[in-house]
């Protein structure tokens, strides 16, 4: 089997992570497009950057 960078199965051999402020940019933005992002529910911006 043929592994590919975006298969569900196997080790993680490597892992990339945002800063909030990076990912989700601002609050006002992610009240506008967390429902578009297919979130379940409205992230909370604040507490994720004391995270």
């Amino acid at each position: 089997m043929k592994l590919t960078a975006h298969c569900e199965f196997g080790k993680i051999r490597s892992l990339m992570i945002k800063r909030v402020t990076d990912g989700f940019q601002d609050e006002s933005l992610l009240s506008a497009q967390w429902k578009t992002l297919n979130y379940l529910s409205q992230p909370d911006f604040k507490n994720s950057i004391i995270q």
